[in-house]
């Protein structure tokens, strides 16, 4: 079958036999198909359409067919076609059904949308909200939010929206694939690049040809094939292998549980986590607080964190890996720390030996090889001391008694094997003088650690006592042997030695035995007993790197005994951690976290102080001016509340200040928290406190928050007029829209949900010249958030007026508009300026909304013929007071079932009462096509009344306040009528 073109009227069908073969309509030029029924009890298979021009349809458009059009296609709304479609482009309504494949060179569909089939284009542009069964292949493609696709993704640039959507297939793209927050895909991704917004779930192998960046708060469950691959911070996690062939880099509280295989691997601060092996072709790093549970194998290692594993070093000969040695730039020098003094009746002489990793020896490295101690003219014999990857170790010179004079020894380092320092050894002694210089005395005072002869000291903790020994050594002049030079109860003098920094905090920082001590000399109480060794107990509040001399008289000679500690470090207890926001405020709670009051916005800066402290709860005020400054920094996060939920990056957590005047304290103004909720952050010194390691345990603050919506974001909204972009006042017409609780960086806060959702409902506002929103039914909804995202899908109406005139109008750019209701006063973030009092989004675009009534006119013709009954739809226009035909309306519909008799046809004037279809540009196409009454031959008249079956279109024709359906007269014959009526027609108020 051939036709010129088509245009259908709506409720026009088409039908297809269901025997004999297929039937092909072509038709020559564009096809107009409004709300036509086409095969609809036939299957798609017995009819081809081809149509060589366009094809447009209106809403509720039915057909079960395949389509083939050689130019455009627009498919309105709430159409369901069972079929495939052919065009140069398609582009659907909204709320549809498409049961079939669609082929073209460019799909847009709007959202909503219900697909069984596969979309083929050069570009696709797909929706919002709409599922997928089957696959999209393409060039250029872009999906919306909220989309569930079932089937894979194909195409030359790919970027699936934010947020909500899943997908259950394979996405390849030739060139970028950009995936949205919020996404899920089950299915491999291969693409050249492939990049990830925050929050996005993976489940499926990774081929990306130059990178692959997962973004915070991401999971990937697979395995990762790309040069390039970033795990940004913070709590990415990734659980698979990765082969990265150029470099993999884990940001703070990134994690990998799999195998790494690179080029280089870098582990950032802080507490990134490797959950197996690295091998890396030329580089590893491990920053601070970092931890790798295998083995690590790499031409260069370098490791501030925790390799619970072996290290091993690739040669590249052969690929044989042997156990590290330490390389030339992880050693800056050697350290020979020691007392100076010896007693001559002593023949070993410890020194304590240091692999130092900076030139002030703040930073120690742990290595393995050999350095051999010497003496520097020759006159000791030399010795080895033994790294095992260990940062110190302790060795001792034999000094024998015939070479006591010159009674001065200096001390040097021969052969180095294993290790490349790239400075010079130095020396550090307790005592003045020539720092690698020591001196045989008769008589000497040697602090040792308690219970053995160990001079190399243990670090300690600020605030917490521990205990030395003071040894008291004289050689017996006749036997050369070793004595006691004090015994029992002695006065001795303290002196503190403050060596990093180099100058000691004013105050009584040091105790010994008891005895407050500043940074003189102060005497202390000290027993010797009778083998000449006296227990210290000594605590010192402060931090830093001190140590100790001690000088006192002789039992028998006023001879002055003097010796030194060697030097160790004192390390900060704790960190007290201080948070105030914007206002100056602490967090408060009462009782539940998510009843606590508001701290901050999500995203909106607010204030940390640190202060490093003593264990008695004091302030250490010499931390931060060591020569190689430390500084307290937040090393991670906790989120307490809401549990389960998303643990949210901490912003700008490692960049804490000095405060310029007072000591101990750092302070940073700008920290920021992405998410919802409550949480507790943790503090440390930012890296190994002068080779005592960091503070143990980690410092914990209180409960910081509750942290709450920076604003409310909307998205996909719409109005949905009932026709033609209109609705009646008192109609139901639907809007939606979906709100997202977002943070200062427009990012989606997923904890907003729950008990930490404080908005319940939302109010509707309208506004076309003045505040309209009372006229809206219902005004308030509910709403229901999960990860942060609530959804408005409801039918409301515009009411008409109840005050007279009771008629008004027509609203042709009404503006709708959203107000959320939030307890904790979260604004929206972008206001309308219709709405401004009432801090309302504006909601879709503007709208028409019109009062409407119908009308049906007096009908007159002979007795022997049908009766047409006008009817036409009719909207008031105001400031002309008067009635206009409603052109747009094309969706009305009528049916002779619903005209009653006003009252009793005794004579039996209306036979039958015919008529129903939907009008068009408000009334029927023809007269014919409307009402029709048929007479039995019977002459008179008769009342009819439309009873409406929808009060949107009744109208008070009586001004009684009474809305009814419209009346008319049909009168049957040719008769003279009454000789007392003149004229008559009818008034219509």
């Amino acid at each position: 079958m051939t036709c010129s073109g088509l245009s259908l009227s709506w409720n026009d069908s088409i039908s297809v036999s269901t025997a004999g073969p297929g039937v092909t309509l072509k038709i020559n030029g564009n096809a107009k198909l409004s709300n036509a029924k086409i095969n609809q009890s036939g299957s798609a298979s017995r009819l081809s359409i081809q149509i060589s021009g366009s094809l447009s349809t209106g809403s509720d458009f039915r057909a079960n067919a395949n389509f083939t059009v050689e130019k455009a296609v627009d498919l309105g709304y709430a159409n369901v076609i069972v079929g495939n479609l052919s065009a140069d482009t398609i582009e659907t309504g909204s709320n549809s059904t498409f049961s079939g494949n669609m082929n073209a060179t460019a799909i847009n569909t709007a959202s909503d949308n219900q697909m069984s089939g596969n979309l083929t284009a050069n570009i696709i542009q797909l929706g919002s909200s709409n599922t997928l069964e089957g696959g999209l292949y393409g060039g250029s493609i872009y999906t919306g939010s909220a989309n569930s696709i079932t089937g894979p993704i194909q195409g030359s640039d790919i970027t699936i929206g934010s947020s909500s959507s899943r997908i259950e297939g394979n996405v390849s793209a030739t060139n970028h694939l950009e995936i949205g927050s919020g996404t899920t895909v089950i299915g491999d991704l291969n693409a050249y690049s492939i990049d990830t917004i925050s929050a996005v779930y993976l489940t499926g192998d990774v081929n990306a040809t130059t990178s692959f960046i997962l973004a915070s708060g991401s999971s990937l469950t697979g395995e990762v094939n790309a040069p390039v691959v970033e795990i940004e911070p913070s709590n990415a996690s990734v659980y698979g292998d990765i082969f990265a062939s150029t470099s993999l880099t884990i940001g703070s509280d990134g994690s990998v549980y799999g195998n790494i295989q690179t080029g280089q691997a870098i582990l950032k601060s802080s507490n990134a986590l490797v959950d197996g092996n690295i091998l890396a072709d030329s580089l590893t790093v491990v920053d601070w607080g970092g931890r790798v549970t295998g083995d690590v194998t790499a031409s260069h290692i370098t490791n501030n964190g925790t390799i619970e594993g072996g290290t091993y070093c690739d040669t590249s000969d052969g690929y044989t890996p042997t156990s590290c040695s330490a390389s030339a730039a992880q050693v800056h020098h050697f350290l020979l720390s020691h007392s100076g003094l010896i007693a001559s009746c002593e023949s070993q002489y410890p020194v304590n030996v240091v692999a130092c990793a900076d030139a002030t020896c703040s930073t120690q490295t742990d290595i393995t090889g050999t350095v051999e101690i010497t003496e520097r003219n020759g006159r000791l014999g030399a010795v080895n001391a033994d790294f095992n990857s260990s940062s110190q170790t302790n060795v001792m010179l034999t000094v024998s008694q015939q070479a006591l004079y010159p009674a001065t020894f200096e001390l040097s380092t021969g052969a180095i094997s294993g290790i490349t320092p790239s400075n010079p050894f130095t020396c550090q002694k307790g005592l003045s003088g020539l720092a690698c210089q020591f001196t045989v005395k008769d008589s000497v005072l040697r602090f040792v650690r308690k219970g053995s002869n160990d001079t190399g000291l243990n670090h300690q903790v600020a605030g917490v006592e521990f205990e030395l020994e003071l040894q008291a050594i004289t050689t017996d002049a006749e036997t050369g042997l070793c004595n006691a030079a004090l015994t029992n109860n002695q006065t001795v003098a303290i002196d503190l030695n403050c060596q990093d920094p180099g100058l000691c905090s004013n105050g009584n920082w040091l105790t010994v035995n008891n005895v407050a001590l500043g940074d003189a000399p102060g005497n202390i109480q000290a027993d010797f007993g009778s083998d000449g060794q006296a227990v210290l107990g000594v605590r010192y509040d402060d931090a830093g790197k001190i140590s100790l001399d001690a000088a006192t008289s002789s039992n028998n000679s006023s001879k002055i005994l003097i010796g030194s500690s060697s030097a160790f470090t004192v390390k900060p207890a704790a960190v007290a951690i201080d948070v105030v926001n914007a206002s100056g405020d602490s967090s408060a709670f009462s009782g539940a976290y998510h009843d606590g009051s508001v701290f901050a916005k999500a995203g909106e800066a607010f204030s940390v102080k640190l202060r490093a402290l003593n264990a008695l709860g004091g302030t250490t005020n010499n931390f931060g001016n060591e020569s190689v400054p430390r500084k307290l920094v937040i090393v991670g996060h906790q989120l307490l509340a809401p549990l389960p939920g998303q643990a949210g990056h901490l912003a700008n957590q490692a960049i804490f200040s000095k405060h310029a005047s007072v000591a101990g304290l750092f302070e940073n103004h700008n920290v920021s928290f992405s998410e919802v909720g409550v949480v507790r952050f943790s503090a440390d010194v930012d890296q190994d406190y002068l080779g005592a390691g960091k503070v143990t345990p980690l410092s914990e603050s209180n409960p910081v928050g509750r942290f709450i919506p920076a604003h409310f974001a909307l998205t996909d909204d719409s109005v949905e007029a009932v026709c033609n972009g209109f609705s009646y006042m008192g109609q139901p017409f639907g809007v939606k829209a979906q709100i997202l609780a977002q943070n200062t960086n427009n990012q989606t806060t997923a904890n907003y949900q729950g008990l930490f959702a404080k908005s319940a409902n939302l109010t509707l506002a309208a506004y076309q010249d003045e505040d309209l929103s009372g006229r809206l039914s219902p005004v308030s909804h509910n709403l229901v958030w999960g990860a942060g995202v609530a959804n408005l899908d409801t039918d409301i109406t515009f009411v008409r007026p109840v005050i007279p005139p009771s008629v008004d109008g027509p609203f042709d750019n009404l503006q709708l508009g959203l107000q959320v209701n939030d307890s904790d006063s979260v604004p929206m973030q972008t206001v309308h300026a219709d709405f401004l009092a009432a801090q309302a989004f504006a909601a879709g675009s503007p709208t028409k909304v019109r009062y409407g009534r119908a009308v049906l006119a007096n009908a007159y013709g002979p007795e022997t013929e049908p009766l047409p009954l006008p009817l036409q739809i009719e909207y008031y226009q105001q400031g002309t007071t008067q009635w206009q035909p409603n052109l747009l309306d094309n969706c009305t519909a009528f049916s002779a079932a619903e005209l009653m008799l006003v009252a009793e046809d005794p004579l039996g004037l209306v036979s039958s009462k015919t008529g129903a279809g939907t009008v068009i540009a408000g009334k029927p196409v023809l007269p014919s096509a409307g009402f029709v009454l048929s007479s039995a031959g019977q002459r008179g008249d008769v009342t009819i009344q439309w009873q409406l079956p929808s009060d949107w279109l009744k109208y008070d024709w009586q001004g009684s306040n009474v809305q009814e359906g419209p009346k008319a007269k049909a009168t049957f014959g040719q008769f003279r009528g009454n000789d007392r009526l003149i004229f008559q027609r009818e008034v219509f108020h």
